[in-house]
């Protein structure tokens, strides 16, 4: 949340567009390739016995990124939460 106000109150070089577009990155690829690829991983295992010989704890990275990708979009959804109100205030109208 410090480096959020430090954009919006212009102390850091950078525009909210290039933040949101930085943070709207990390979500997905945290969404892609720990949470989606690591889970699809473990689903095969049971159909193809020779990856479970892989020395790779899958879940525990699966559930630790998962918790991650968690905090950064429950931050990003309040961050947002006035913008959805609007667009739902807005969408009533019509």
């Amino acid at each position: 949340w410090g480096m959020y106000f430090l954009v919006k109150k212009e102390k850091i070089k950078m525009s909210i567009v290039h933040f949101n577009g930085f943070w709207n990155t990390v979500l997905i690829l945290l969404l892609l390739f720990p949470s989606l690829i690591f889970g699809i991983y473990m689903i095969l295992r049971y159909r193809f016995t020779s990856l479970w010989d892989v020395n790779f704890d899958f879940m525990y990275w699966h559930v630790e990124l998962s918790l991650v990708m968690a905090f950064i979009a429950i931050n990003h959804f309040i961050q947002r939460f006035n913008q959805y109100l609007l667009q739902l205030k807005s969408f009533k109208r019509k």
